[in-house]
């Protein structure tokens, strides 16, 4: 017996090595072959949920977690509510996972709390329910006072989505610490411009416009247009995914506009372009006036006659 619990716990700290290394494959399968042999070890549980949930194995994940009986310990229990409020975010269905953290948010500790009330924003911003995922952003924000850099990149993301461009630009300092460096920097940058009035965000667009409109200030406008594209690259690798769709899609914007305005310079184009551009204008407001008048002529449905 002693050799064979030996084994086990030989085998045991491999899977959590392959775990620590993400090698998630071979983990999950010593703790699948584990859990024949020792289905009482509720480690040996998590550590297989952790990697199903990793592998996008939704299925087995919910099912590892299905049972909060497993899991006896105070901080098994906390590790369970963690990952199994992971699983529904990325499986489930939003007002299950909701419902969830509703029932556990209170009987954890503030360091739990905080990752169930980013997972709650996430499931609000799904919901395209802006305000709910902005209080939600906040209260956890304000539970804790130390913040790993994963933590972080969370709460970066749920910001950018919700609005929050004040915690994101704080989010980003704080990364700047981290070897996420470089998008906490792109993260701060960002907050700060968002977190402009809009006079501001008007007279940053007209100094752009004007690099691109003097042929003297062009250089410099290629040159904004090519942090664009690193900005976008740096967020992609930080996994700050929110701001890597708005900074490529600027990027792209800009890149449509230089090429507009290179045209344009070109003899026996720019005229017809200029009129393109000016029957694109006109059709899209036309459409945009037909759409309003039939909103407007459509009646209301919760309305009785």
């Amino acid at each position: 017996m002693p050799t064979e619990q030996g084994d086990l716990n030989a085998l045991k700290a491999q899977a959590t090595q392959y775990l620590k290394r993400r090698d998630n494959r071979r983990a999950l399968m010593l703790f699948e072959s584990l859990l024949q042999r020792a289905s009482t070890d509720s480690s040996i549980w998590l550590g297989a949920a952790e990697c199903a949930i990793e592998l996008g194995l939704g299925a087995r994940a919910l099912e590892l977690l299905r049972d909060a009986d497993t899991f006896l310990g105070e901080s098994e229990r906390e590790q369970w509510v963690n990952l199994r409020s992971e699983a529904l975010r990325r499986f489930g269905g939003g007002q299950e996972g909701l419902a969830f953290i509703e029932s556990w948010i209170n009987r954890v500790s503030p360091e739990i709390a905080s990752k169930l009330l980013l997972r709650k924003a996430a499931f609000h911003i799904g919901q395209k329910d802006t305000l709910s995922a902005s209080a939600s952003v906040r209260q956890a924000w304000a539970l804790e006072s130390e913040k790993d850099p994963s933590w972080l990149v969370s709460a970066a993301n749920c910001a950018a989505l919700s609005g929050e461009m004040g915690i994101l630009a704080d989010a980003g300092k704080r990364l700047l610490k981290s070897r996420l460096a470089p998008g906490g920097f792109c993260a701060y940058i960002f907050g700060r411009f968002y977190g402009l009035s809009v006079v501001g965000r008007i007279l940053v667009g007209s100094v752009v416009a004007a690099f691109l409109l003097i042929p003297s200030l062009r250089p410099a406008y290629l040159a904004g247009l090519a942090l664009l594209l690193v900005g976008a690259l740096v967020t992609w690798w930080s996994r700050l995914v929110s701001m890597t769709l708005t900074l490529g899609a600027l990027a792209l914007g800009l890149a449509g506009a230089y090429g507009l305005v290179a045209l344009a310079e070109v003899p026996g184009i720019g005229g017809a372009l200029g009129i393109s551009v000016l029957v694109l204008v006109l059709l899209a407001g036309f459409l945009a006036f037909v759409r309003s008048r039939r909103r407007r002529g459509s009646p209301d449905p919760g309305h009785e006659t």
